[in-house]
């Protein structure tokens, strides 16, 4: 919708300018404003092939990019729940208690609350906090406790 805004003014804008050129009887004017036009026009088309504006994610399609990185049994996140696990004394003893996630556009800040045994064989609550990508990738850990 803006291209055609801003084509709608430029048409607009060289139209005027080659009808002055045409009724003051200045040819300079007319071949300058025709190369003109052409010049801005072949911009204005090669911007928007070579960079094409950025997709707007909706917010339904957004939803289910996000979702999938879920578990759909119990709500954990599916990568953070495997990398806990990779750093566990005992990743048998994993018991998911709760997961909760906050939306920062480019990514999310996950914290998942879990159980499992500590060196001593002892079962513990712990809750991790860390940055994730919406393609489900653990970026970095925040918290540990």
């Amino acid at each position: 919708m803006d291209d055609l805004i801003v084509f709608g003014i430029f048409f607009l804008s060289w139209f005027v300018f080659i009808y002055l050129g045409y009724k003051k009887k200045w040819d300079w004017v007319v071949s300058i404003g025709g190369g003109f036009a052409i010049a801005c026009l072949s911009f204005i088309i090669t911007t928007n092939i070579i960079v094409p504006s950025e997709p707007v994610i909706k917010e339904n399609d957004r939803r289910s990019v996000i979702g999938k990185n879920f578990s759909d049994w119990d709500g954990s996140h599916i990568n953070l729940e495997r990398h806990i696990k990779e750093s566990m004394n005992d990743p048998k003893s994993y018991e998911h208690v709760e997961t909760k996630y906050w939306d920062h556009g480019e990514y999310l800040i996950v914290q998942t609350t879990f159980r499992g045994k500590n060196a001593f064989g002892a079962l513990v609550k712990n809750q991790v906090k860390a940055k994730v990508g919406l393609n489900g990738k653990v970026l970095e850990i925040l918290e540990s406790y």
